[in-house]
C-alpha cells in the first residue's frame, strides 16, 4: 500500500522518480549524512523551492516515507526494507523497480557528507560498486529462467537491504571517528 500511496503522490507533485527511486534516494541519503535534511531529499525528488509550493496530500505520504525509513533504518534488528513494486509483478516490473530503486540510493548517498569513499571500509565500497552495477540490470532479456532469475532477484535484494544496514553502521562510525579527529 504504501508504494502506491507514494507513486501517487510523486505523479501529484509531477516528478520523474519512481517510488522506488525515492525510497532509494531517501535511504542513500540517510546512509551517508551526519543528520538527514529533509530539503535535499525534497529538492532532489521534485526539484529546488519545493517547499515554497503548496503542502497537500503528497507532503503527508513522504513525511510518512520518512518516518518509516528513519525508524528501519535505526532498527538494530535490521528491519529495513527496500520499497519495491509489489512481489505478485511480473519479474521485470520488478527487476525495473529494483533497478531504479538502485539508481536513486546511489543518488542520495552523493547528496549526503561523505567526500572521500576511501574513509570507508573495503566492504563498504564494494558494496557500492554491487549497487552501481545493479543499476544495469537488463528488465528486458527475454532468454531467462524465471524460476533461476526469481530466486537470484530475492538474494539481491536481499544482500541490498543487509548491505544498506551495515553502510549505514559504518558511515555513522566513520563520523565519529571523523569527529574525534577534528577535535
Amino acid at each position: 500500500m504504501v508504494f502506491e500511496k507514494v507513486e501517487d503522490a510523486l505523479r501529484e507533485m509531477k516528478s520523474d522518480l519512481t517510488a522506488a527511486e525515492c525510497h532509494g534516494v531517501l535511504s542513500g541519503l540517510m546512509t551517508s549524512s551526519v543528520s538527514f535534511n529533509r530539503n535535499k531529499w525534497f529538492d532532489h525528488i521534485a526539484g529546488a523551492g519545493v517547499l515554497e509550493k503548496p503542502f497537500g496530500r503528497w507532503f503527508e505520504v513522504l513525511e510518512e516515507l520518512e518516518m518509516i525509513t528513519i525508524d528501519a533504518i535505526a532498527d538494530a534488528e535490521f528491519g529495513f526494507d527496500l520499497l519495491l513494486v509489489d512481489d505478485n509483478a511480473r519479474l521485470p516490473v520488478r527487476l525495473e523497480s529494483f533497478a531504479f530503486w538502485c539508481k536513486g540510493y546511489l543518488s542520495g548517498f552523493g547528496l549526503g557528507d561523505i567526500r572521500d569513499l576511501n574513509l570507508l571500509g573495503q566492504d563498504s565500497q564494494e558494496f557500492l560498486k554491487d549497487i552501481e552495477r545493479f543499476c544495469l540490470i537488463d528488465c528486458r532479456d527475454r532468454e531467462v529462467d524465471l524460476e533461476e532469475s526469481e530466486k537470484s532477484l530475492v538474494e539481491i535484494i536481499e544482500y541490498t537491504r543487509v548491505g544498506v544496514m551495515l553502510l549505514n553502521l559504518e558511515a555513522k562510525a566513520t563520523f565519529d571517528s571523523e569527529k574525534i579527529r577534528d577535535s
